[in-house]
């Protein structure tokens, strides 16, 4: 009894060792030999005859095979990928389904790669694939459904699409430019199409400068291409490149000067890191620049496409928030704006004592010296409380005794005497080192850490209005600070912050450290610094703002890697400050003298007029008890002679 079969149950019996051993009698045969005694049978003919279907020659497909591979090479010879993804559609669809099963295993074992299988019902590949990725689609023209699974990848891959008919009839002129302009409609910039024309495959690509151009790539063309010479293939010579900016050191401004001439045509030059970055690809991709100056990041953001008229920006030398570049831009980097506050400040001398030992130590100090008080009043009950008072400070202060007074103590008295000289020698070593490390090292105000501790300094945040409406429109910033900002105009905050002025804290961006550092770059210790975290924003993603349809933004991507494994972006980065100090755009602070230095005997003045008084006072007290002593003597005497005088 016949049921009803199509293709592809035939072709699901091929992968189905049941199906099989159903089919052959239930005879153990290895899956390769099933299957080519099936396909010599007779019996599989007239199966496939029965159900309507068009077997393909092994022959045919191997070829087709070879010819996929053949220009799957000549893809990675001019850009890079590290897998594969296949859009096959229905396999039970035509001839497709003959190549699309060999091809697939042939790609993983010629090129080492995995193979992704795509399809309506494996779902969104997003988050699968990325730009190092080579998708191959199998069509039959473009109403073809597969063509609707491609919105599941990223449109920045490179796309190799085989054309197979039903016909197989090869596209003319006019279905090849109508492929190309669906291409470039749906910003699948890099593509590739394959289909077999006389006998032969021929491939055909395109790339745009003001309209769609179309190539084919003939075996000349594929035989002798390289990175290098594709790089020169997509060069396009002499055009002029509309590059936008704003003025950012050190990542870009503008000065008076003759040196690129041959890009700008004029006297106005374009500097900074990006800048050297642009001029140094546009001379080596044969271009040319039109420069168009903004105020600020919102107004090229706002304002950028309407102020370029009818031309399209092709590139911009800043790093703007735009994701719609996401994946063809070829730097990226993560920024966050900082609060730059002032360092904290060197305590003077005279407070070192005083802030190593607070009011904790001192009061201990006293609490010894009274217990010492109570112990010797308690002892001692019939002496006066002056000498209580000076015995106890005696103990306190560890003054060296003779021996025959320590014998002489009370068993109390030497416990208390010895327990406390303990005492004294390590808080006396303690302080010695405190004061030792404090002099060494120094000793700062409290650094700004936290937002409290921003608040308990006083200071204010100078901020300007761009900076201001970006940030804390966004309330990216703590709503505390709101109340401590300064709002002034752009020239002012940057006279200022480039000044190195301490009166004000400052919002920078965080790659703008570079900078600062090289502005302190001869102090000691800078005045100002970057806070920590708690006074940051969160990272934002700043890209290239280019224009992905240009055939020569692959070619600055490869550019930007070069640059960056070579260590040519660091070098811009020292070209750029020196050249932006050169031209009084960005001064250095001058040197500074060394802090170390010997301490001056003017430290211990306090200390020596102390001593000075205590011994006037001491000298002052002897006298007064020596004429005391002596009017005493002179009176008991004078007494003596007058009750002498009276007896006789």
């Amino acid at each position: 009894m016949w049921h009803e079969v199509s293709c592809a149950n035939i072709a699901q019996g091929f992968v189905n060792p049941k199906w099989l051993s159903t089919l052959t009698g239930h005879v153990r045969y290895t899956r390769r030999k099933l299957v080519d005694s099936l396909l010599r049978s007779a019996s599989f003919e007239r199966v496939a005859r029965h159900v309507g279907c068009k077997l393909q020659p092994v022959v045919e497909s191997d070829e087709e095979t070879e010819q996929v591979l053949r220009y799957i090479k000549f893809v990675e010879k001019i850009t890079r990928f590290k897998a594969f993804v296949t859009f096959f559609g229905n396999q039970s669809l035509g001839s497709r389904s003959v190549i699309s099963k060999s091809l697939q295993q042939r790609m993983m074992d010629t090129f080492c790669r995995p193979a992704i299988v795509a399809g309506s019902e494996i779902g969104d590949l997003n988050r699968i694939v990325n730009a190092d990725t080579l998708a191959l689609v199998i069509f039959n023209g473009l109403k073809d459904p597969v063509l609707k699974e491609l919105l599941s990848i990223p449109d920045s891959l490179m796309f190799v699409f085989i054309y197979q008919s039903e016909r197989k009839e090869p596209l003319n002129s006019t279905q090849i430019t109508e492929f190309f302009d669906w291409c470039f409609k749906r910003r699948f910039y890099k593509s590739l199409i394959i289909f077999k024309q006389d006998n032969t495959y021929k491939a055909w690509s395109y790339r745009y400068v003001t309209s769609v151009i179309i190539h084919q790539l003939t075996d000349d063309f594929i035989k002798n291409m390289n990175r290098q010479t594709y790089h020169e293939f997509l060069q396009i010579r002499n055009y002029r490149w509309l590059v936008t900016m704003f003025e950012r050191m050190p990542v870009a401004y503008l000065y008076n000067s003759t040196d690129q001439k041959d890009l700008t045509g004029g006297h106005v030059s374009l500097g900074g890191v990006n800048g050297y970055l642009l001029t140094t690809f546009l001379r080596y991709v044969n271009g040319k620049m039109d420069i168009l100056s903004f105020a600020n990041r919102s107004d090229l953001e706002l304002n950028g496409q309407r102020l370029a008229g009818n031309r399209t920006i092709d590139i911009g030398a800043n790093l703007i928030q735009n994701h719609s570049v996401a994946l063809y831009s070829g730097m990226v980097k993560l920024s966050r704006a900082c609060l730059v506050v002032p360092s904290a400040d060197r305590l003077p001398l005279s407070r070192y004592y005083s802030n190593s030992f607070k009011g904790s130590s001192r009061m201990f100090i006293v609490f010894i010296y009274l217990a010492n008080v109570v112990i010797k009043r308690l002892a001692y009950p019939h002496k006066s409380l002056g000498s209580i008072l000076f015995m106890s400070l005696r103990i306190t202060s560890t003054q060296e005794i003779d021996n025959g007074a320590f014998r002489r103590l009370r068993l109390p008295d030497k416990f208390i005497h010895l327990s406390t000289s303990v005492f004294n020698l390590l808080f006396g070593s303690i302080i010695c080192g405190t004061l030792i490390t404090a002099f060494s090292l120094g000793y700062y105000k409290q650094e700004i850490v936290d937002e409290q501790t921003f608040l308990n300094s006083g200071l204010q945040v100078m901020i300007s209005d761009d900076d201001y409406l970006r940030l804390f429109k966004n309330n990216e910033l703590p709503n505390i600070l709101v109340d401590r900002l300064l709002i002034v105009d752009k020239n002012t905050q940057e006279r200022l912050f480039f000044g190195l002025n301490r009166s004000y804290a400052y919002f920078v961006e965080s790659d703008n450290l570079l900078l600062l550092n090289h502005m302190q770059k001869r102090l000691i210790r800078p005045k100002l610094r970057m806070a920590s975290s708690k006074l940051c924003t969160v990272n934002h993603i700043y890209r290239f703002q280019v224009r992905p349809e240009l055939p020569a933004v692959s070619v600055l991507n490869s550019f930007l890697n070069i640059a960056h494994e070579s260590g040519l972006l660091w070098q811009w980065v020292s070209m750029a400050l020196f050249h932006a100090q050169q031209m009084g755009l960005v001064t250095q602070a001058p040197y500074e003298p060394s802090e170390r230095f010997p301490l001056p005997l003017s430290y211990f003045k306090k200390l020596f007029t102390a001593a000075a008084v205590l011994i006037l006072i001491s000298l002052l007290v002897f006298v007064l008890e020596f004429a005391y002593a002596n009017w005493t003597k002179r009176r008991n005497r004078l007494q003596r002679d007058g009750i002498n005088h009276h007896v006789i």
